[in-house]
């Protein structure tokens, strides 16, 4: 899988180029995820490994808050 198409998994109801394949189509839940990440300025990222599936990680920017003196 090319790191073009491992981006598109994260469109809305994606199919990949082997439409007869269930691990090929993309619903909702991710591009809903994706899109609630960016509002967060993050990231999200795929990693994909022939046969065995992929790995989807996100990251989030830390806020730091302080409120009388706490840090």
């Amino acid at each position: 899988m090319t790191e073009g198409e491992k981006m598109r998994l994260l469109d809305a109801y994606y199919r990949g180029e082997d439409v007869g394949k269930r691990e090929r189509f993309s619903g909702l839940g991710l591009a809903i995820s994706k899109r609630v990440v960016e509002l967060h300025q993050g990231e999200i990222l795929v990693e994909s490994k022939p046969g065995k599936g992929n790995t989807f990680a996100f990251s989030l920017p830390v806020l730091e808050q302080r409120t009388n003196g706490i840090k």
